[in-house]
């Protein structure tokens, strides 16, 4: 292990045991630590205390098995989404997940982020690749789940428990995915609206539509300004958009682009509907993956805040609670078919009060809003998560099985 100390890296562990060695030591002396990737989901959660000493994972970051005709790949850690993404490449496969900044971004911090982005809901998300990993929990026990094929029934699905504990119950070390062929072609179609309340009828024809979309993507103007950015050919800024991505062969992703636009004109009357360019669909998929990312808002307009939120409601609700919030002021991202909501804050209200009306109205339809933003500390308002107490209990009790000395990212979700 290599120290790196003039950028507050107490070591680089380069092997799974390195990584044992070295809990074992923290655990022993009850010294907290925190795994670093490539710092882009850091801002997730509460700010640790000054303490709390860094740990590179970026050494981990070999290809350990790749049996491609099984479809399945195994990887350390600390391997760059964007690696993967080019070894995979060169079998003519991938693994669909968007994850922004995939030159630095490494998968276990994504993992651990919990990091989807526009395909997730038909596509799918980490908790559906993820066939088996390795990890070290707080005490510096190595312990595995799962395995290296696609029909594995072994022990408990503990993967489902790492996704998304950003570091708090053990630092993965090792994963196995099983992984999708690349399609022939992606295609996105452009429809915009005269408002919000115009979209709840091609929403509910997409319920019953005979196409199988990708993603179904709504943008308010605002969002769309940011958007286009990102983009060598701008998108109408003027109304809300709904971007509807198919892929698959030239063929059928043809055929579904005609036969959207025939059944959305049956029983909606969208502005504008327009096909977006091929040449343009690459930028457009990671403009959508990485405008509603803090690293992004941090240069973002004075007109907001470098405060995201991200709301979870009943996709039946997503008009509604985009309705509201348009008329406060956000920028909007929403994955209508998973019910997800992103936005980022306007700069000239109350953070808290805008937090709390939000919240009010997500959790009206049984949903809920977490908040993301840099330097967050424990007792500030907005509360990032406002966790149910019951829940609360639950996750503690965890941690402590996993984590009895308290030193894997202390404090990052809950006191």
């Amino acid at each position: 292990m290599s120290e790196i100390s003039s950028d507050n890296i107490i070591s680089s562990p380069t092997s799974e045991n390195e990584v044992v060695t070295l809990i074992k030591e923290h655990s022993a002396q009850a010294r907290p630590l925190v795994a670093r990737g490539g710092g882009h989901f850091q801002v997730y959660g509460y700010q640790l205390d000054s303490d709390v000493l860094p740990v590179s994972m970026t050494q981990l970051n070999r290809v350990i098995d790749y049996p491609s005709r099984d479809m399945t790949i195994t990887v350390e850690a600390g391997l760059t989404f964007g690696a993967l993404q080019k070894q995979l490449a060169e079998e003519g496969q991938r693994l669909p997940i968007d994850v922004p900044f995939p030159e630095r971004a490494t998968i276990g911090g994504a993992i651990a982020a919990n990091v989807f982005g526009s395909r997730g809901y038909q596509v799918g998300t980490w908790r559906d690749y993820l066939l088996g990993f390795s990890a070290v929990d707080g005490s510096g026990r190595l312990f595995k789940a799962g395995g290296r094929v696609v029909k594995n029934v072994a022990g408990y699905d503990l993967g489902k428990l790492l996704i998304g504990s950003h570091g708090t119950l053990g630092l993965l070390t090792q994963a196995t995915f099983k992984v999708k062929p690349i399609p022939e072609t992606s295609r996105f179609l452009l429809v915009t609206f005269s408002d919000f309340a115009k979209v709840d009828l091609a929403l509910t024809s997409l319920i019953q539509t005979a196409t199988i979309p990708v993603a179904t993507d709504l943008l308010s103007p605002a969002a769309v300004s940011m958007l286009n950015a990102e983009l060598p050919n701008s998108l109408p800024a003027d109304s809300p958009v709904l971007l509807i991505a198919f892929e698959g062969s030239i063929r059928e992703v043809d055929w579904q682009l005609a036969k959207i636009q025939e059944e959305l004109s049956a029983v909606c009357s969208p502005l504008s509907m327009s096909e977006i360019d091929e040449a343009d669909t690459e930028a457009l998929w990671k403009g959508l993956t990485e405008t509603f990312q803090h690293q992004k808002q941090t240069e973002a307009s004075p007109t907001f805040s470098p405060v995201l939120f991200q709301a979870n409601v009943k996709p039946s609700a997503i008009v509604s609670f985009c309705e509201r919030a348009a008329e406060l002021g956000c920028a909007l991202q929403c994955h209508t078919r998973f019910g997800i909501v992103r936005g980022l804050l306007p700069a000239a209200i109350s953070i808290r009060e805008t937090v709390s009306v939000l919240r009010q109205q997500a959790e009206s339809s049984t949903g809920s809003l977490i908040v993301i933003a840099d330097g967050l500390k424990r007792g500030d308002e907005p509360d990032p998560f406002a966790f149910d107490p019951l829940l609360l209990e639950y996750m503690r009790k965890i941690k402590k099985k996993l984590d009895p000395q308290q030193i894997l990212s202390p404090g990052k979700l809950f006191a």
